[in-house]
């Protein structure tokens, strides 16, 4: 039963999960979900992926990067007589299992994350800030410092800190994805 629907990764909010077909989760090799995804839409087995885009420091540089939702794994709707052709594509590692029996994933999860995508992307927000909140300093020249949470700057994608030195708290602003919260 092939599916091309090739538009499954691209926006699954059409009707990807009307597929007949029971959906499974699969393992693929690491930092090989592209590899598993291309492969196994090539069997005609219908496949998601979801991915959510993110702002990060590399380099000292401010970049938007891809990844995949659930590194390592991705959903794939097929006949169980359709096994041996998904657990031996390229890039695949296994089917997911419990007790030799396959794990068969609920498509009201799947529609809950199509539910949050947005373009393509699923949309996560950051973990919100409160004034006076511990944070630490997760890129940059400050990495490895703490400080407390001051503010959130109107308008853009950067927060004030008061970062915690030996003798005094210096007031500085850096870009929201270089700060993380410290949970006590």
């Amino acid at each position: 039963m092939p599916m091309t629907n090739e538009s499954m990764t691209q926006s699954p909010n059409e009707s990807f999960l009307s597929v007949d077909l029971p959906w499974y989760a699969v393992y693929t090799q690491a930092r090989r979900e592209d590899l598993a995804e291309a492969n196994l839409q090539a069997f005609g087995v219908g496949v998601f992926c979801p991915r959510y885009r993110q702002r990060v420091i590399l380099h000292g540089y401010n970049r938007e990067v891809v990844r995949p939702l659930f590194p390592g794994y991705l959903f794939a709707a097929f006949a169980p007589r359709d096994f041996r052709a998904v657990h031996y594509a390229h890039g695949v590692r296994g089917v997911v299992a419990f007790g030799g029996e396959l794990a068969i994933v609920p498509a009201n999860l799947l529609a809950s994350i199509t539910a949050h995508m947005q373009d393509g992307y699923v949309v996560l927000s950051p973990p919100q800030l409160e004034p006076g909140q511990r944070v630490e300093i997760i890129a940059g020249s400050f990495r490895g410092y703490t400080g407390l949470f001051q503010s959130g700057l109107k308008g853009s994608e950067r927060v004030a800190v008061l970062l915690d030195t030996l003798k005094y708290q210096a007031r500085i602003v850096l870009d929201r994805a270089a700060v993380s919260p410290i949970w006590s």
